[in-house]
C-alpha cells in the first residue's frame, strides 16, 4: 500500500514536472518518492528472507535509495 501511494505521487510530480521543467522540485521529489517505493519492496524481501546471510545481502542493498 505504501508502495502504490509512492509510485502515484511519483508519477504524479513527474506529470507536473514535464510541463513544467524549469521547477526542479517535482523532479526531486518524483526522484524521493520513487526510492520511497523501493525501499518498501526492500522492507518486505527483508520480511521474507530465509537466512542471515540473505538478510544482510538485502539489508546492504536496501541503503541504496536511502543514501540517493
Amino acid at each position: 500500500m505504501n508502495a502504490a501511494a509512492c509510485l502515484t505521487l511519483a508519477s504524479i510530480y513527474l506529470l507536473a514536472w514535464c510541463r513544467q521543467r524549469e521547477r526542479w522540485a517535482y523532479f526531486v521529489l518524483s526522484f524521493n518518492a520513487v526510492a520511497g517505493a523501493a525501499l518498501t519492496a526492500f522492507e518486505l524481501t527483508l520480511l521474507r528472507a530465509q537466512s542471515a546471510e540473505e538478510y544482510s545481502v538485502v539489508l546492504r542493498w536496501a541503503q541504496l535509495p536511502v543514501r540517493a
